[in-house]
């Protein structure tokens, strides 16, 4: 081969190594510009789920305080009696707050479940482009192979001026850059899947940790319900508790009712103005029919029930339907554990005839709002005086209790 032929073979390997360089090259960069928008998009994503996560692990945490809170009121009780009145005052918080929590670990499941799909889909993304980008490193060194009777010494001795040398050396020192580039991109790459990978190991450890604290909370609830159905209004236990604490007690009652008075007379100044709504009043619930204790005097005659006490299995937390239609005047939610009604709810139906819903765990209505016969108004519960989950019914009629059983206007 003459010098020209020499001169041109040269140059021909140079803008060949050169190719080999800039295609490569170009597809990579095509590639990060694609990666670039992909990662800024799912980096959004991460954001929100590890926010909505962050939010979940503070309500629970402050729920398991809640609970820690009373279970604390409950070992410092000096005496099995004294520990049995917390249990009755607390038994609907410590309900409600295990529901919560296991909503919030539900909530949790999902997130994080959620989260571990993203990361999936980013694990096979990264995987794709350390794939592709191996694929160019094998075929640069499958170009290079090809070249067998080049050496990248005999390229750039091969010259005839300075010019020459200084191109092809530039060349050269191109294509070990770029191989350099390329390797130190995969480990990155590579490095980077193996942190997803760990991620979602995490996530799903974290999975089935919170599947195993739910169902931890479930036999929790369970146990706690059961405490509470055994109380269903125990009426010798609460009969005893009233004869221990009679003088207290009658006091409490008396003030009670005066409470109660005082607040339909308010409501009676524009309820006897309007007519009664008309009909028959409706049982308070679908699913309770036992009446524990029923209007009139007890305990010995040394105390009088305004309405009856309605329970039954499932009491807990089952809905407390109107009795007939009409408009919410009280919806109290402001409770003392021991004292009174606990949260309520009155109905006017007009014609000065009110209907009185205690105990209640849970309200559905606020005040003003106009119910419809058999409308849920509110949920089961224990709260105030009570030995358990019932409803309190009672009617009043001029602001006079009335046996709720058989009532007709």
């Amino acid at each position: 081969m003459g010098e020209k032929g020499k001169r041109v073979f040269a140059w021909m390997m140079a803008l060949l190594m050169a190719v080999m360089v800039v295609a490569p090259t170009v597809s990579i960069l095509v590639h990060a510009d694609d990666d670039e928008e992909y990662e800024d998009d799912y980096d959004e994503d991460e954001d929100d789920l590890q926010d909505m996560l962050d939010r979940l692990n503070s309500k629970y945490k402050k729920l398991q305080e809640q609970n820690n809170a009373v279970q604390q009121k409950i070992n410092a009780a000096a005496s099995e009696k004294q520990k049995q009145v917390v249990i009755k005052q607390e038994i609907d918080g410590q309900i409600n707050t295990t529901i919560e929590q296991i909503d919030t670990l539900d909530e949790r499941i999902t997130v994080l479940e959620q989260r571990i799909a993203e990361k999936t889909r980013e694990m096979s993304a990264k995987q794709k482009e350390i794939d592709e980008n191996f694929s160019l490193y094998q075929q640069r060194l499958r170009a290079m192979c090809s070249l067998q009777g080049t050496s990248t010494l005999g390229l750039v001795l091969g010259v005839d001026d300075f010019s020459d040398m200084l191109l092809r050396t530039d060349v050269v020192t191109a294509v070990a850059q770029h191989d350099t580039d390329l390797i130190n991109e995969l480990k990155e790459q590579k490095a980077e899947l193996e942190a997803i990978k760990k991620e979602i190991e995490d996530d799903k450890t974290s999975v089935e940790e919170d599947k195993r604290e739910t169902v931890s909370k479930q036999e929790e609830l369970k146990a706690q319900q059961a405490t509470a159905v055994s109380r269903i209004q125990d009426i010798a236990a609460q009969e005893q508790e009233f004869l221990a604490n009679k003088a207290e007690l009658t006091k409490q009652m008396q003030q009670v009712q005066a409470e109660i008075s005082a607040i339909i007379a308010e409501i009676n100044k524009t309820s006897l103005n309007t007519k009664y709504i008309g009909g028959g009043m409706a049982w308070p619930s679908a699913s309770l029919f036992q009446v524990t204790c029923p209007y009139g005097s007890r305990f010995g005659g040394s105390d009088f029930h305004t309405g009856i006490d309605i329970s039954g299995g499932g009491a807990y937390g089952s809905p407390v339907l109107a009795a007939n239609s009409g408009t919410v005047k009280v919806a109290n939610t402001s409770f003392t554990p021991g004292y009174g009604y606990g949260k309520y709810v009155i109905i006017d139906h007009g014609g000065g005839i009110q209907t009185l819903y205690g105990h209640m765990s849970a309200l559905s209505v606020s005040v003003g709002d106009v119910v419809a016969q058999g409308q849920k108004i509110g949920e089961v519960g224990s709260t105030g005086w009570s030995t358990g989950p019932h409803i309190h019914f009672e009617i009043r009629v001029n602001n006079k209790a009335v046996n709720p059983q058989g009532w007709s206007p």
